[in-house]
């Protein structure tokens, strides 16, 4: 299907519409019939505009205009609050894709550090990287079912642009061993383990995170508390301070 710019703004308009209550979905897919848009795909343009205000993932994709389109709507139409939630959605939906593997997400990738750069004052809802020290919030404490200690996707892509895709204690490198599918890959290691704080904390990418191989990282976590950095680098060569 071809998602034309006139397209995406009657898409748009139309989720807006199930959204705030105008009309139901129901009828929302009649009126989509009648502008000649599938109504699958359409489908994946409201539940995309939903997650988007409410800051929730999403799996299904649109595309990198429509994604566009809608981010800039978003903020002409509700302000800087809502354009927040926005990107942490999109953030959401691309760490997913690239867990899963699926799609290409370059693209919206790009988008949402463009975003990010452009609207200074996002420092306040993605933690304050920019403006105060580098520090994000994380580690706030959810209930569901079970405790999880929430982390921060935004903090660890911080991290991995600031020391590089290269583990820290031995100098691996996926990229050199593997090639292309082992570029960008890499662990992040707190150096406090937020599981035993309990609480929110500030954390800052450049002091609290670091790259490391999954193997280094079980090493690590071989005991607890885990293993300081230096620690780990004297185990594999005491005589020398990697």
């Amino acid at each position: 299907m071809d998602i034309t710019l006139d397209k995406i703004k009657t898409l748009y308009e139309i989720a807006k519409m199930v959204y705030v209550g105008q009309i139901d979905r129901k009828y929302a897919l009649i009126l989509f019939q009648r502008e000649n848009l599938n109504k699958d795909t359409a489908g994946y343009y409201i539940d995309c505009y939903e997650c988007f205000l409410d800051g929730k993932s999403f799996k299904r994709t649109i595309n990198t205009e429509g994604t566009r389109y809608f981010l800039d709507k978003i903020y002409e139409e509700l302000g800087i609050v809502y354009l927040k939630n926005a990107l942490f959605s999109l953030w959401q939906h691309i760490e997913y894709f690239e867990q899963v593997s699926v799609g290409n997400v370059i693209g919206k990738k790009e988008l949402f550090w463009e975003y990010v750069n452009k609207y200074g004052d996002l420092v306040n809802y993605f933690g304050e990287y920019l403006n105060d020290d580098d520090k994000l919030k994380e580690g706030l404490v959810k209930k569901i079912l079970v405790s999880i200690y929430e982390r921060n996707t935004i903090a660890r892509e911080m991290c991995i642009k600031y020391y590089g895709a290269k583990c820290q204690i031995c100098g691996f490198d996926f990229e050199e061993k593997y090639g292309d599918i082992g570029k960008g890959f890499i662990h992040v290691h707190h150096k406090v383990d937020i599981s035993t704080i309990g609480k929110e904390y500030e954390v800052d990418f450049k002091k609290d995170l670091i790259p490391v191989c999954p193997n280094c990282h079980a090493m690590l976590h071989k005991r607890k508390p885990a293993y300081s950095i230096d620690d780990l680098k004297q185990l594999i060569n005491p005589a020398e301070n990697f």
